[in-house]
């Protein structure tokens, strides 16, 4: 019997033979096998012959269902044995072709490497690709890892998980370093599909301890720490240092940026506090203006960058101390030592909020404008609602607080106390880790708080000695 040509890794059309028992006596189990691994026999179907299942009665008959699914290339010959006791044995011979079918192949690839990770951080993408080199479209692939380390990612256009390959069409697997432990890593990344077969490739790499990182050359050194050429970049890694025109800095990607904060303009008014909007155009200021007599500070807003300003009448006066905008300089908040007023059109009508303290520290505020970070008379102090209400937060309720940041969804604070630490919460102030920083006397932060600039204070160390930082 004759089943033609399937190609690898697929099924041939199916052959069929019929037993039937001639004799008086209903038979035993028929036993059925075939001699090669290319020949399957099948088990389903009306009057299927089920091998040491099925039993015949006088006269009754079964089929025998049979498929090539070649396992290699050419042709291919087996026998199919039946016996039963009672019964008869025998063998009907079956033969076939095995052709070319889809095939998956990773080309020269055999090892996909990942740079120098830290435990517990997740390193850039690394990828490789897979080809179907058959003639035949392959089955839906699968991509896996054997250590969890080494994570293969989904969801992106082209990725392989799920895909089905055309002959010659490529996809791509691409998996992520995300260390457990430091030191030598490596795994396996196999892609398997059916039709197409399982290609396979060695992932490596390797990891620094929590309080290490990579300095740029591929060596684990402390934090903060880079070789020669290098300076800390994005996500405290060492990128290569750059040469840049100029009036021209080099960003963590290494591109060459304008400097901003080159050249200054004069805006005529000596401000004691300033707060200023996300474009930079809407600005408050609490300053001693020239027409002022009673000695006290007064608010002042401009909507053009500070070339004009225009004096703002509070329910109150008294000497403010601290001023708070939002991203787009609508909602704004004052600060005194009595009283706390908020405006959420630009500064043109104010609503007492609460009592006020004195201030020890600058007012930071979220984006949004409601919630406000200030170290007051008595400690770090926080609001949710544009300054209604307050709460003191974690060891800080009570110590002095001489400068704050806050990131623009109000979760991160950095603080500077009154005894020389710098201190950071990712939980709006209900924990927070500190260092010894010999004093920080002014904190900024990025919106989304993960880079922080501080102005630290530095000792003139004498003659020809500069400064110690």
């Amino acid at each position: 019997m004759d089943l033609g040509a399937a190609p690898l890794g697929e099924s041939s059309g199916e052959g069929t033979f019929t037993l039937t028992n001639l004799g008086q006596q209903t038979s035993g189990p028929i036993h059925l096998a075939s001699t090669s691994g290319d020949f399957v026999i099948g088990t389903t179907g009306v009057g299927t012959c089920v091998s040491d299942t099925t039993t015949l009665a006088h006269n009754a008959s079964c089929t025998v269902r049979v498929v090539l699914t070649p396992t290699s290339l050419g042709a291919k010959s087996a026998f199919i044995t039946f016996e039963a006791t009672p019964g008869n044995s025998g063998h009907v011979a079956v033969s076939g072709t095995g052709t070319a079918g889809a095939a998956l192949s990773v080309g020269t690839t055999t090892t996909v490497s990942f740079p120098l990770g830290t435990v517990g951080v997740a390193g850039p993408v690394s990828a490789f690709t897979v080809t179907n080199v058959g003639p035949r479209t392959s089955g839906a692939l699968s991509a896996t890892s054997n250590d969890a380390d080494f994570a293969v990612q989904t969801g992106t256009a082209g990725d392989c998980s799920g895909a089905t390959l055309a002959p010659s069409a490529t996809c791509t697997v691409r998996v992520v370093l995300t260390p457990s432990l430091s030191g030598s890593l490596s795994g396996t990344i196999s892609v398997a599909a059916s039709p197409g077969g399982t290609v396979s490739v060695t992932a490596s790499g390797s990891s620094c301890s929590v309080i290490a990182h990579d300095d740029g050359t591929g060596a684990c050194v402390p934090l903060d720490t880079c070789a020669a050429n290098y300076h800390i970049g994005g996500a405290r890694n060492c990128v290569p240092n750059k040469t840049c025109p100029t009036g021209q800095l080099s960003d963590d990607t290494g591109t060459c940026v304008p400097m901003v904060g080159v050249t200054w303009l004069n805006r005529g008014i000596q401000a004691d506090s300033v707060a200023i909007s996300a474009d930079g155009k809407r600005l408050i200021a609490v300053a001693r203006g020239t027409t002022a007599v009673d000695g006290l500070s007064h608010v002042y807003t401009s909507t053009n960058g500070g070339q004009d300003w225009v004096e703002r009448t509070l329910p109150t006066a008294e000497e403010w101390s601290g001023v708070a905008s939002s991203a787009d300089g609508a909602n704004l908040v004052v600060v005194g030592p009595s009283s706390i007023y908020a405006s959420t059109d630009g500064g043109g009508t104010w609503t007492f909020k609460s009592t006020g303290w004195a201030l020890t520290s600058r007012l930071a505020s979220s984006a949004g404008g409601t919630t406000l970070v200030g170290g007051f008379d008595g400690g770090l102090r926080v609001s949710r609602d544009m300054g209604v209400t307050w709460s003191s937060y974690g060891s800080y309720s009570a110590q002095a607080v001489t400068t704050v940041a806050v990131s623009a969804d109000g979760t991160k604070i950095y603080l500077e106390d009154g005894d020389g630490y710098f201190c950071a919460s990712s939980n709006s102030g209900q924990s927070w880790s500190c260092q010894l920083s010999s004093f920080v006397y002014s904190i900024v932060c990025s919106a989304d708080g993960s880079k922080v600039l501080a102005d630290k204070e530095c000792t003139w160390s004498g003659s020809g000695g500069g400064f110690d930082c």
